[in-house]
């Protein structure tokens, strides 16, 4: 056997599985949309609006963190008290709120395991081609 067919074999012998490469081990992310729907059990027991505060929220559109005199809401999801922290580009309490009680209703559905750490929620108005709840159709 010549140096060049060994040098084949031993390559073959160290490539990983195929089996490895496929899912659930590569993008499992998104692995299926369908995870997490509206048919699931909720937990969310009640939003509070805390009043108005200054907080430090992170903001994708400029890729920094940013000072705001937020909404703020405490939201009780799975026996936690969440602090769901809200732009005041939404205009109104009221505008504030239709996105805690959205968010609050989708953070409810996960295991309780995925929200043993949560302890707040930054949310922004979204404007850079990212699909949001307003860009799907949803009613703010």
């Amino acid at each position: 056997m010549s140096a060049r067919a060994n040098a084949a074999i031993v390559l073959a012998i160290l490539a990983p599985s195929p089996v490895l490469a496929e899912p659930p081990f590569h993008g499992t992310a998104f692995l299926s949309p369908d995870i997490i729907t509206p048919a699931d059990p909720s937990g969310p027991t009640g939003v509070t609006y805390t009043g108005r505060g200054n907080r430090t929220i992170r903001d994708y559109r400029p890729a920094d963190w940013i000072s705001v005199n937020a909404y703020l809401f405490e939201a009780r999801i799975g026996g936690r008290s969440i602090e769901f922290q809200v732009n005041p580009e939404f205009g109104s309490v009221n505008a504030a709120r239709a996105e805690v009680d959205a968010y609050a209703l989708a953070l409810g559905r996960l295991p309780a395991v995925l929200l043993s750490r949560a302890e707040k929620v930054h949310v922004n108005a979204g404007d850079l081609g990212i699909p949001t709840r307003r860009s799907a159709g949803a009613s703010a």
